[in-house]
């Protein structure tokens, strides 16, 4: 959720809301916790517009471009390596 400090200034936490009961199972109270999690929504935030900008450049660019994984198997390629190859990307 978004919240607010004194400050007015808005940050990101994360909230865990339990319900106290009495004896009789009513709800007599609410136990709130929470953590900051401003920086983690930045950094995810940053991964995000990275991923997206590699997605850009992977399927743009004039070049056939391979990825491949610490074994060397194929994990991914571009439209311009099939066309160059004369494959489709599912074969």
């Amino acid at each position: 959720m978004i919240n607010k400090k004194k400050n007015g200034e808005l940050y990101y936490e994360e909230k865990t809301i339990t319900p106290l009961k009495d004896p009789k199972g009513n709800i007599t109270h609410f136990l709130s916790t929470g953590q900051d999690v401003t920086e983690r929504k930045k950094t995810e935030e940053q991964l995000r517009l990275s991923e997206e900008r590699f997605r850009t450049i992977f399927e743009l660019v004039p070049i056939g471009i391979v990825l491949t994984n610490k074994d060397s198997n194929l994990v991914r390629v571009n439209d311009k390596f099939c066309m160059m190859l004369g494959y489709s990307n599912e074969e």
